[in-house]
């Protein structure tokens, strides 16, 4: 909303005004479909190996995808979601 009247300023015509500034918006939203999701929300949902799959990806760009395998993380986030299960419990009782 700031950059606004700079835009209004740079542009001459109402026309112009509004492509400028819909068109990011849409870049963002065509965006948003090659987004990957959150691996704790998908956890949290309950998606194991989607959320391993991503983590993998993740490993892989940062050059660590040497360590672990998909499966090894998937195994690991089971692990992890059952102990944190476990804690709620014990935590309730």
């Amino acid at each position: 909303m700031c950059g606004l009247p700079l835009v209004a300023w740079l542009c001459s015509d109402w026309y112009l005004i509004g492509l400028s500034t819909s068109v990011p918006a849409i870049a963002i939203y065509i965006y948003l479909w090659y987004l990957p999701e959150s691996p704790r929300w998908l956890l949290s949902i309950g998606k194991h190996e989607q959320a391993s799959k991503i983590l993998y990806k993740i490993a892989e760009a940062n050059n660590k995808s040497e360590d672990t395998s998909v499966a090894e993380l998937n195994s690991m986030l089971r692990k992890l979601v059952a102990k944190t299960e476990s804690e709620e419990r014990s935590k309730k009782s």
